[in-house]
């Protein structure tokens, strides 16, 4: 029997596609700890911008005041 490539590729795609991975998933508590860290990095950021951005208020109102009197 002669197989051409193609023949060949179709086989090699039936075979993958078909062998599913036994056991537990792989590596899934290394990714939910990323994603952990990474949450709690955006949330600092997030919340030292907010207070940045509040302490530049106090600023700018403090000087209109001084300006005033």
């Amino acid at each position: 029997m002669i197989q051409t490539t193609r023949d060949k590729s179709f086989f090699l795609l039936n075979y993958i596609c078909v062998m599913a991975k036994a056991g537990k998933q792989k590596n899934t508590k290394n990714k939910s700890k990323h994603s952990k860290l990474m949450d709690r990095k955006k949330n600092k950021l997030r919340a030292e911008k907010e207070l940045r951005t509040q302490r530049l208020k106090e600023i700018i109102k403090a000087s209109k005041a001084h300006k005033v009197s």
